[in-house]
């Protein structure tokens, strides 16, 4: 049997998280308020990228029993997450600059 893994934005900008290793779903409401969840795993650490409240790529990361998360790019313009990815337990976002119409990937997450 395999475990499953999903993320989606309940009640307007709260980004949720769930997986069924335990056998039922079980996981977490992040306290970053945004839109448009994006999840992948690799080696046991999960990522869950999504746009913040201040439009930028956020990413949550559970790596070694906690969770951590971080704005990708603080001080810039508005931005569109794209895609994540993840190999060898190191993760990619991918994202594209609303003002310069650039595609860029922030890796080794």
């Amino acid at each position: 049997m395999g475990n499953n893994h999903v993320t989606f934005q309940r009640d307007g900008s709260h980004i949720v998280y769930l997986n069924n290793s335990s056998g039922t779903y079980r996981g977490r409401q992040f306290a970053t308020p945004g839109v448009e969840p994006r999840v992948t795993t690799s080696q046991g650490v999960v990522f869950v990228a999504f746009r913040d409240f201040r439009q930028h790529p956020f990413v949550a990361i559970f790596r070694s029993g906690a969770w951590s998360g971080r704005d990708l790019t603080p001080g810039a313009g508005g931005q569109l997450v794209l895609a994540v990815t993840a190999s060898g337990g190191r993760g990619t976002v991918l994202a594209a600059s609303f003002s310069s119409h650039r595609l860029y990937a922030v890796a080794d997450l």
